[in-house]
Formats: C-alpha cells, sequence, structure tokens
C-alpha cells in the first residue's frame, strides 16, 4: 500500500508497528488497541506542535483491529481528517456503544469497507463488523463470502506464497478490504458502489442508478462523495472480482415486454 500512495502523489506515510500488541491473545490485543490509539494521537498532537501539521490534513487507515486503534486516536484529536477502516474486527466491537469502537465521530469523515460481514458466531466465522460504522459504509459483495476466497489451501499457497498464501486461506474475506483499498489508490476504474438500503434490493437491481450521493467510491476516493445524511443511512453495495484487477463496472439492461393474447370466437358447428 505505501508503494501505491508513493506513486499516486508525494505523501508522507507512517507505518504503525505493534505487533507484538497485535498477535497477543485476542483479549489482550483488544485492550491494547486503546493504548495504541493514544500513541498515534500523541504523536500526531507532537508533529502539530513542532512542524504545524494539521490533523485536518491526516488519513489514519487500519485493518481490522487497526480500524478501532484508528477510532480511537481520533476520539483524543480534533478535527482528525479522515479514517477509512478496512473491515473493523467484530468480536468485543460489533454493537458496543460508540465510544467502544470505530464510529462517525472519530474524524471529519470515516469510510469503512466491509468484506467479512458474516457473524462470528456463525458456521462462515466472519471476522468483520456488519454493523455501519461510518459517515459512508461499502458493502462488498454483499460484505461477505468474497469471491476467489474460495480457494483450497494450495491453490492459495501457489498463488501468494508461503506467508501470504496461508493468510488469504485463513482470512481471505478479511483481507480482501486491504487490497481493495491498496488497488483503489491508482486504479482508474473506480469502484463505485450503489446507494441500497440492503443486500437483496442491490441484488433485486433496485439501485443501479448514480445521481448526486447514490454512488459512491470505494477507498482511496471515497471522499469525493460526502453525504449529508444520517450515517446509517448511507450504505452502499458493489460487486467485485475474484482477483486483481478486481474492480468491475456495471450495466442495467431493462427489458420490456407487451403481453398479448388472441381471442377467437367460437364458430357454428
Amino acid at each position: 500500500m505505501t508503494k501505491e500512495f508513493l506513486t499516486h502523489g508525494d505523501y508522507n506515510v507512517v507505518i504503525v508497528d505493534w505487533g507484538f500488541g497485535s498477535l497477543a491473545l485476542y483479549g489482550q490485543a483488544t485492550a491494547n488497541t486503546r493504548v495504541v490509539g493514544a500513541m498515534i494521537a500523541q504523536l500526531i498532537t507532537f508533529m502539530q506542535t513542532t512542524t504545524g501539521a494539521k490533523p485536518e490534513d491526516m488519513h489514519i487507515i487500519g485493518h481490522s483491529l487497526g480500524s478501532h486503534v484508528a477510532g480511537y486516536a481520533g476520539e483524543k484529536l480534533r478535527y482528525l481528517g479522515r479514517i477509512t477502516g478496512m473491515d473493523p474486527a467484530e468480536p468485543y466491537f460489533q454493537n458496543t456503544d460508540k465510544v467502544v469502537r470505530l464510529d462517525p465521530s472519530d474524524a471529519l469523515f470515516v469510510d469503512v469497507i466491509h468484506t467479512d460481514a458474516a457473524s462470528f458466531y456463525s458456521p462462515d466465522l466472519g471476522l468483520g463488523m456488519n454493523q455501519a460504522c461510518g459517515h459512508v459504509d461499502f458493502y462488498v459483495n454483499g460484505g461477505h463470502d468474497q469471491p476467489g476466497c474460495e480457494q483450497g489451501p494450495i491453490s492459495q499457497l501457489a498463488q501468494h506464497g508461503l506467508l501470504e498464501g496461508t493468510r488469504e486461506f485463513v482470512a481471505c474475506n478479511h483481507m480482501r478490504a486491504y487490497h481493495l483499498f491498496s488497488e483503489s489508490i491508482n486504479s482508474k476504474c473506480p469502484f463505485e458502489g450503489y446507494r441500497c438500503a440492503s443486500e437483496d434490493d442491490f441484488n433485486s437491481g433496485k439501485c443501479l442508478a448514480c445521481s448526486g450521493e447514490e454512488c459512491g467510491y470505494l477507498g482511496m476516493h471515497a471522499d469525493r462523495v460526502k453525504p449529508h445524511r444520517t450515517p446509517a443511512t448511507n450504505k452502499y453495495y458493489l460487486k467485485t472480482g475474484s482477483r486483481s484487477p478486481f474492480c468491475r463496472k456495471f450495466l442495467l439492461c431493462m427489458f420490456h415486454s407487451t403481453h398479448w393474447q388472441m381471442h377467437i370466437p367460437p364458430t357454428s358447428p
């Protein structure tokens, strides 16, 4: 992702390595998110006072637990510009008070990508939140069951190598959000999402029209459209391919048919 950013423009990219904190037992890793968020906020405050950097020009991007780390950092700052949550972690965060999890008040603009939103307690063992928690929330392929993630371990290892292949096999749906955001930075395909009330409505073709706020852009360019509606209603749906390049464009084809009957009156014998 860093290379994609530096290809796109002249950015200062800061990578937060909290590997020792995130690889602890999950309960401890969850608790560590608050500490890491506070440390990031402290760093940004230091940059602000020593260099004149403005928090409103900053964009924090986090994956899984890192999404909530970003939320805790934003909670301690005034006017943080943007947070992107890439499939925010579900366990211990889903349906909790907004002070516990990422929410729209954590930055001036919060966009969220959902790719593994099946319940953690279901047979699918989803790792990401289904709950909308941003100003805009993108549900990719319904937010679950990403195409290409049905591959077995041999295929994943052959395609991605040992380390990345193992990660993809174990958490392919969860990792897809990261890959989608990375691709969106320099992609000429816009990752267009359609504002819709539900996955069923989207799959029925009820929301495939773009005007004003009805379409949004997943990933890097999500801030092109900043809806004025209540955040909970700003759910966007889109489909992607099974491998990179993931972006797809859609055409809505409508067919109208006329039904008619011919009536032949009975003849006399």
